[in-house]
This record gives C-alpha cells, sequence and structure tokens, in this order.
C-alpha cells in the first residue's frame, strides 16, 4: 500500500501508519457480533450493554445470557406491562403465571402474585433473581405480595386387568329312592310313575 503521508510527515507519523496499516484486513464479523444466538460467549456482556440490558448476572447459564440478550427490546418495547414480566422470566427458563389482586379474595388493591411452574433441575435458589426480574420489568404502581412455587412429580404407571366370563355348573347324583313295590307274575316291578324289568335270572 502506497503512503498518503506528505513528503513533511514526522516520524510518529510514519510510524502509526506502519502499525495500523493492516487493521482493515482484520476480518470484523458484524453480523456475528450483533446477534445474540451468534455472538461468542466473551462479547455477550457488551452486546447486552448495546441493548440496554437491566439486569445481568456472570453467573447465569450461557443459554439465559442468550436469551435475555436476545429478548431486550421486546422487553423495553412493553416494560411496565404483565408482558414485559413473562417475557424477562421466561427468557431465564421460568414459566409465570400473574395473579392478579381481584383473582383472590383477600388481596389489596393494586397488589399481584407470581406463580412460578419449576422444571426438572429448578430449585428456589433463583428467586432473588426473579424477584429483580419483576421489580425492573412491572408498573410502578404495582406490588409484588409474594412468588409461588409449582412443581409437577412425572412416573410410569402400568394398570392391567382381566375379565373371565362363564357359567358354572354343578352335577350332583340323585339321591336313592325307596319306593313301595309289587311284583307282579311276570317279574314287573311295579311302581307308582315307572315300570322297570328286573331279570328273573339274576
Amino acid at each position: 500500500m502506497s503512503s498518503l503521508l506528505p513528503p513533511n510527515s514526522t516520524q510518529l507519523e510514519k510510524a502509526v501508519e506502519q502499525a495500523t496499516k493492516g487493521i482493515g484486513e482484520i476480518p470484523v464479523p458484524i453480523r456475528t457480533l450483533w446477534n445474540a444466538n451468534d455472538c461468542p460467549e466473551a462479547f455477550l456482556p457488551w452486546l447486552a450493554w448495546a441493548y440496554s440490558v437491566d439486569q445481568w448476572d456472570d453467573n447465569w447459564t450461557i443459554q439465559q445470557k442468550r436469551n435475555t440478550v436476545d429478548v431486550a427490546i421486546r422487553v423495553h418495547q412493553k416494560k411496565g406491562t404483565p408482558s414485559a414480566m413473562k417475557t424477562a422470566i421466561a427468557a431465564l427458563g421460568y414459566q409465570l403465571e400473574l395473579v392478579e389482586w381481584f383473582q383472590e379474595t383477600g388481596r389489596a388493591p393494586g397488589t399481584f402474585g407470581i406463580d412460578i411452574t419449576l422444571k426438572d433441575g429448578q430449585g428456589l435458589n433463583a428467586t432473588p433473581t426473579l424477584i429483580d426480574t419483576i421489580n425492573r420489568t412491572k408498573n410502578v404502581r404495582s406490588h409484588l405480595w409474594g412468588i409461588r412455587y409449582k412443581t409437577h412429580s412425572r412416573g410410569q404407571q402400568y394398570i392391567g386387568a382381566a375379565q373371565s366370563h362363564g357359567i358354572q355348573l354343578h352335577i350332583f347324583p340323585l339321591p336313592p329312592v325307596f319306593l313301595n313295590t309289587v311284583l307282579d307274575e311276570n317279574g314287573v316291578l311295579i311302581t307308582d310313575d315307572n315300570f322297570y324289568l328286573i331279570d328273573n335270572e339274576a
């Protein structure tokens, strides 16, 4: 590259020109750096600062950091609404259900509660972070009265059944019946109802 310095340039100016002459050849992936999903992890805090993220914790997982940066504009557009709270909480991986004061008896007007459904591996240690997120995204006039956690247990249960249908029949021998009988001259056993032939040779 030919020099653009004038003939009367100083040695310092010439040294600076030599030191910076290759700066244009350094790749600067602008599209990647401004994308929350593709930005290198080391640059995420600076991207969060550029998007004016209100809350940041270095102990968050990489996915929580990316999600928080990704929804930052939407949260700012709707800040002070339930939608902003749900979006910010969902970015941290939690499912939120808003309970307004008029949905439960005995609650003071202008207050609200939060029901959080815990997923597998989630615990109560994120409560301070959730409260901070809620306070940064809620409207000023509303006040949080509490957070309730819910959880679901999953398992497998096997149920079996069998059915048998039929008729059970019991057959018993008839009891012996003794009748007053009379033999006629031909050797025929005479009864009241039936006639039985008796072998005379027997």
